[in-house]
């Protein structure tokens, strides 16, 4: 049996997930609509996993990195999903956050969402930052904030983030 195959039965079949979404004006609101952190919610429920954190976080790095390094300091919580930030806009700061934060990154991930997306939408793919990497041994998937961008990292998140959370903590 091939090593991945190994790995993935390996791999535990239920994990817990911290999920954040990243947005001033749905922070401010404290009761704004979060369609895309639901989105990540429902998608974890679906596939067997556990979200144990769910919250709205400012476009703020201290906030950030704060509720990022809590949730992977927790003993049960295993990966850490977050949506909006990855933008160009000078208050989307996500990926200049946690990049410095990653131990190891997950090249493989960004560049194949953009080239997924690039597939349905074009060269404006391009301009997404999404990406991944290890922080205190788990796995962190930072997405942009549109529900689509959010529902094509799902579609790469979901088959591999036991996988992920496997390898990540040898």
């Amino acid at each position: 049996m091939e090593t991945h195959k190994q790995h993935r039965v390996a791999s535990p079949k239920k994990i817990a997930i911290a999920v954040f979404t990243v947005s001033s004006s749905r922070f401010r609101a404290k009761k704004a609509d979060n369609q895309s952190g639901t989105l990540i919610v429902n998608a974890l429920k679906n596939a067997g996993h556990d979200v144990l954190d769910f919250g709205i976080l400012d476009d703020d790095s201290k906030m950030i990195a704060a509720h990022v390094m809590e949730a992977v300091r927790t003993k049960t919580v295993k990966a850490v999903i977050l949506t909006g930030g990855t933008g160009l806009a000078n208050r989307d700061v996500t990926t200049e956050t946690l990049t410095p934060l990653f131990e190891k990154t997950i090249p493989g991930f960004g560049e194949i969402f953009r080239y997924e997306s690039y597939r349905k939408i074009g060269t404006a793919a391009y301009l997404s930052r999404a990406t991944a990497g290890i922080i205190s041994g788990k796995p962190v998937f930072c997405l942009p904030g549109s529900p689509e961008g959010v529902a094509l990292g799902m579609k790469l998140i979901i088959p591999e983030i036991s996988h992920a959370v496997f390898i990540a903590k040898s």
